[in-house]
């Protein structure tokens, strides 16, 4: 029973440390668990109950309140927290893709004003990231190579479905970090 027990209140508290929680004794855990699936506008309330029943049957079987569990209730539970698990790993995929969106948005954003700074030395902004590259590419500043990273990178807007994937975005991240330090070295 201590198995099962761990085996969802681990990853349940690990889930609300992604929503920016602390992690907290397993029966505040619960009432944060469920606080934040509702906040998420999700009916998730079965796997919240998950939850509470392995707390339960476990305190149960700790006080000895229960002597055992039968293995009939045993496989049921067993299912729930397979389910639950499931759940769990959705969301923090959820979490994940969210946080490098943000990220790449937030690259995206700092590749924009640095060239827009740049282009600033050479004339005025075309308010056109694109016109701005090629100007800088004219002007010997950038190279053709780098242009056309540069141009992969903040032409696509983060919330495309070329990004619906961790390592998508993981991917243009690590070009986008290799722009800015193309970027720094030039200025």
């Amino acid at each position: 029973m201590e198995d099962i027990y761990y085996s969802v209140l681990s990853p349940a508290q690990a889930l609300l440390m992604k929503y920016g929680h602390q992690p907290t004794d397993p029966l505040e855990t619960i009432k944060k668990f469920k606080t934040q699936l509702n906040s998420m506008n999700r009916e998730f309330s079965k796997h919240t109950n998950t939850l509470q029943l392995v707390y339960d049957k476990r305190k149960y079987l700790e006080h000895n309140v229960e002597e055992e569990v039968d293995l009939k209730n045993l496989d049921k539970l067993i299912e729930a927290t397979k389910l639950f698990n499931e759940l769990i790993d959705k969301l923090s995929k959820e979490k994940d893709l969210e946080f490098k969106r943000d990220k790449m948005k937030h690259i995206q954003k700092i590749i924009s004003k640095i060239l827009a700074m740049m282009v600033i030395q050479f004339g005025e902004t075309s308010n056109n990231a694109i016109k701005d590259i090629q100007l800088l590419v004219n002007e010997g500043v950038i190279s053709n190579h780098s242009q056309d990273k540069i141009v992969e990178v903040i032409s696509e807007p983060v919330e495309t479905k070329k990004y619906d994937s961790i390592s998508a975005l993981e991917e243009m991240i690590s070009k986008a970090q290799e722009i800015l330090a193309d970027l720094r070295l030039i200025q």
